[in-house]
């Protein structure tokens, strides 16, 4: 619905907000500002992406299903538009 915040959204969550916006930038999370770097040393120290894995190859089928067409359309319509094309 909103690829903009969508993505920041996956940038925030993969500790790579310093990357993308630069690290004396912040973000508002929850309520609180707080700046890039320290958001991204939270997400990268909270975050186990190998148990996040192994949780989701466990899950139901349909569910992992779903997940990978969601994964797929997203990923679709950014080659799609191409960077020209991002609102």
């Amino acid at each position: 619905d909103n690829l903009c915040m969508l993505a920041e959204e996956f940038a925030t969550v993969a500790g790579e907000r310093s990357r993308w916006f630069g690290p004396k930038e912040s973000a508002v999370l929850g309520f609180e500002k707080i700046d890039n770097l320290s958001s991204d040393v939270f997400f990268r120290s909270v975050i186990d992406v190998p148990t996040l894995r192994a949780g989701m190859a466990r899950g139901n089928p349909t569910t992992r299903a779903l997940v990978r067409g969601y994964v797929a359309g997203y990923n679709k319509l950014l080659r799609d538009i191409g960077p020209a094309g991002v609102p």
